[in-house]
């Protein structure tokens, strides 16, 4: 429907994240900064919920990975430390798309899947 941003800010959202660059291994409690919209604030990954196929390995059950490392495309929890006004990316592309950034690397890039109240 088009409830759009009727929902209040959430502290914690579900994103499939595409990590382009980071110095090493990643695991839960990774943070960096998140950039999203006009916004950026603060954030850490939460749970680590699966890797996301590639075309290759599409129908394989997915793996709740432990790390993961540049390359990787992955659905997570990310925490905020303020909560923010966001939309699922297939609701508002626009407004559901985000890059991570750390020490001024794009770490990675994101949509927005899930938001949890």
């Amino acid at each position: 429907g088009m409830e759009g941003t009727s929902h209040g800010p959430v502290s914690r959202f579900e994103a499939k994240v595409n990590l382009l660059e980071c110095k090493s291994i990643v695991t839960s409690g990774y943070q960096c900064m998140l950039h999203i919209h006009a916004l950026e604030t603060e954030c850490s990954f939460g749970e680590l919920k699966g890797l996301v196929a590639k075309k290759k390995d599409a129908g394989k059950p997915a793996v709740k990975p432990k790390f993961l490392r540049q390359g990787q495309t992955a659905s997570l929890d990310i925490l905020l430390n303020s909560p923010v006004f966001i939309d699922r990316y297939k609701d508002a592309p626009q407004l559901g798309r985000f890059v991570l950034r750390d020490e001024g690397v794009t770490v990675g890039v994101g949509i927005v899947t899930e938001l949890f109240e």
